[in-house]
């Protein structure tokens, strides 16, 4: 059929990898990528509230006939992993395997959820400590899929950063992440992407939380960036999240965060920001949702977005789906402005230049206290860059 013929990958290809790299479960991973192809990007919705801004296209014309192989090689440190093009350097104690299957992601969540499953090996975390992957593309039209599952045990903490540089024009970085956290279990997790303009970037996480979950999501540089993350709260559990896009030149960006309260007493507290220069289009949307069972849980989803670029866009939407009376509190709120002329004003009586006074502010609004140094000297050098 000629629909076959084009996809993000080669299909030939990928089936040959499939056959050939694999020695487990390779009936599911075929079953897999069966679904890939019949599935479609998004379900066809009449409601006129539901958007779509992800451009799907741009990843199903990619037709990528170099698929990293995932060759895997030991080394001593524990803490530190590199997926870089065919290679998986990882430390010995840590778990990697050709099994398919996971605890809470679906094969069929998402056409590249299936895909990606269906062409990575398992990497699995589960004992304390401070982790760090660093997920690089150096090879144009190339497609690098990964699969991590996060276990934290109970009273145990994990910390963890997963940073995407890929600088490869027309290739697909694709982290697949769950998360499991037992009660009294805390996970300090961190995904940045930091890529170049002509990259892509597709990353879906989903998380089943009992303790604690503090995360945070920075992504900057993509022709099309799509991340979303999934949690689902229940008994006593916490979450505090953060999304960060940083538009520049035509970056088009799409970060999703839904948090579902499905336990009595659950938190969760959301912020969402977005800066959109030049051509930029950034979007930064979710859902917190307490379910009829969530009694006496709170929320709070907030979005903000600053737009630089006379031709940048944004789009912020939290939104709030309450189904019980009994809420300790519910609240979101959503404003896109342009830099506020009085804080400049203010700066400016304060000896700032103009331009210095902008930068400030931009600073004051994107950067975090808790960014790692490695993500705040970036920022620094992009704001720079645009002149700020």
């Amino acid at each position: 059929m000629q629909w076959l013929k084009l996809g993000v990958v080669d299909i030939q290809i990928a089936k040959k990898i499939i056959a050939d790299n694999f020695a487990e479960d390779k009936d599911e991973r075929e079953k897999a990528f069966s679904i890939y192809l019949t599935k479609p990007y998004q379900t066809i919705h009449d409601s006129p509230t539901i958007k779509y801004y992800t451009d799907w296209n741009l990843y199903d014309s990619l037709n990528i006939n170099n698929i990293s192989l995932q060759k895997v090689y030991r080394t001593e440190d524990k803490y530190l992993i590199n997926i870089k093009d065919d290679d998986i350097i990882i430390g010995k104690d840590v778990n990697v395997d050709d099994n398919i299957k996971d605890g809470i992601l679906n094969i069929d969540e998402h056409k590249l959820v299936s895909l990606s499953l269906s062409l990575s090996r398992r990497i699995t975390i589960k004992e304390s400590g401070q982790y760090y992957i660093k997920h690089t593309i150096t090879k144009p039209n190339y497609f690098s899929p990964s699969h991590l599952i996060i276990e934290v045990p109970k009273d145990i903490e994990i910390k963890l950063i997963y940073e995407v540089s890929n600088f490869a024009d027309n290739s697909l970085v694709s982290p697949l992440i769950s998360i499991n956290i037992e009660e009294g279990g805390k996970l300090d997790f961190q995904f940045i992407n930091l890529s170049g303009n002509n990259s892509l970037l597709f990353s879906y996480i989903k998380a089943n939380i009992k303790g604690k979950l503090d995360s945070s999501i920075f992504v900057n540089g993509a022709k099309m960036a799509h991340v979303e993350f999934i949690t689902k709260l229940w008994e006593n559990s916490i979450s505090n999240f953060s999304s960060r896009a940083l538009g520049t030149y035509n970056n088009r960006i799409d970060i999703v965060n839904n948090v579902i309260h499905l336990g009595e007493r659950s938190s969760s507290n959301g912020n969402m920001k977005a800066i959109s220069n030049d051509q930029a289009f950034t979007v930064v949307r979710g859902t917190a949702s307490i379910n009829e069972t969530a009694i006496d849980s709170s929320t709070s989803i907030i979005g903000r977005s600053l737009i630089l670029g006379k031709e940048a866009k944004a789009v912020v939407s939290p939104m709030l789906e309450v189904k019980t009376g009994r809420v300790v509190m519910a609240k979101h709120s959503a404003s896109i402005t342009r830099i506020d002329e009085n804080q400049i004003f203010y700066l400016q009586s304060r000896g700032f230049n103009k331009k210095e006074a902008e930068g400030l502010i931009i600073r004051g609004f994107i950067i975090e206290e808790q960014d790692p140094e490695g993500l705040k000297n970036k920022i620094e050098e992009i704001l720079t860059s645009l002149g700020y």
